[in-house]
């Protein structure tokens, strides 16, 4: 399975991107078209998209900006995430405690990253691992994954964070002078690992907006999200339940329901395929079901029911579910209400 298609972000993610675009003059909507993504996926906070789909942002807005250096400024255009753990970590007493809880927390909105942070007495190292392999070396996630880290720690404290080093897995590129303007340190390329040093007394100076009752109050949303991933509908039966919306009107197929979800079909494979199954699985078994159902009712004809589940024709209705139940539909529903009137 493509793990591009498993990993997910938040859309939130996206505001630093559309507005270095938006900068150089490029609409949003024509960004996300290059990507394949419906503008009205940004309606909402909540909505996420694929690590493809992050990685292919960046790759055509340095593209469309022809920005060799995209990463490190978006990166620099980082600021607050408008999402629920952007709220906890604003209302935490420093740096160091909105990262604690970035590690905690932070897989609900990004889910592409693993964060690490170790600490000695005289510096603080935060490292960042894309958790595809072939993209820990992207030279445009690792630039925005560093640099914003930085923007972020100034926005939360309202000081300027120096680091010591700055070191990335990717390749020096000819020109490093925006390296040493946004990082003004130690730069250190086809590096182990993606790192910063950073003074540890940065990390414990006072975050500008400290609010214990406001962290209290979104830790436990949090803490409360969590339990509700365990009662919450799997994707698949987010998808049967559409799919049993729109099916009586004639929306049955697979790009139609994906585009639903603000998805591609691909994406929406690879989702069900994480949970052992297939859209075809999934429309075989709710067409199963509702004719079962529709069939019970003897003033819905068989002709009518085929309209109803979405097929062209009788015959082809006739022919799914021969194969669903070795019987016609009329044969069925015969046995069905003899059936019925043997228990009266």
């Amino acid at each position: 399975m493509n793990q591009l298609n498993m990993l997910m972000i938040d859309v939130a993610y996206i505001a630093p991107i559309t507005k270095v675009i938006n900068n150089k003059g490029i609409e949003t909507q024509s960004l996300l078209r290059e990507v394949g993504l419906p503008l009205e996926i940004l309606n909402s906070q909540d909505n996420k998209i694929t690590l493809e789909n992050f990685q292919n942002l960046f790759k055509k807005g340095a593209s469309l900006t022809d920005d060799p250096f995209f990463g490190l400024h978006v990166g620099e255009a980082f600021t607050m995430v408008s999402n629920l753990i952007g709220f906890i970590m604003i209302n935490c007493s420093t740096p160091e405690e909105a990262l604690d809880k970035y590690i905690e927390f932070g897989k609900l909105t990004n889910d592409t990253v693993n964060i690490q942070m170790l600490q000695s007495k005289n510096f603080t190292s935060y490292e960042v691992t894309v958790k595809d392999i072939y993209l820990n070396k992207d030279i445009h996630l690792i630039d925005f994954y560093l640099a914003s880290s930085l923007s972020y720690w100034q926005a939360l404290t309202g000081i300027h964070i120096q680091a010591i080093e700055a070191r990335f897995t990717h390749s020096a590129p000819l020109d490093i002078s925006e390296y040493e303007r946004v990082f003004n340190c130690r730069l250190v390329f086809n590096a182990e690992r993606n790192v910063l040093h950073i003074p540890t007394k940065f990390m414990i100076i006072p975050n500008l907006h400290p609010n214990r009752e406001l962290l209290m109050f979104f830790e436990k949303n949090v803490d409360d999200f969590y339990k509700g991933m365990t009662a919450e509908e799997t994707f698949t039966e987010k998808v049967k339940k559409k799919l049993a919306e729109l099916i009586k009107n004639e929306v049955s197929s697979e790009d139609e329901i994906a585009k639903h979800f603000l998805m591609s079909a691909s994406s929406l494979q690879n989702r069900l395929k994480e949970e052992g199954t297939t859209f075809l699985d999934i429309r075989d078994s709710l067409r199963k079901e509702k004719a079962m159902e529709y069939l019970k009712d003897r003033n819905i004809s068989i002709k009518e029911i085929s309209y109803l589940l979405g097929f062209s024709e009788s015959s082809a209705f006739h022919r799914c579910f021969k194969k669903w139940t070795n019987e016609t539909p009329n044969s069925w529903r015969l046995k069905y209400f003899n059936s019925r009137s043997k228990l009266k």
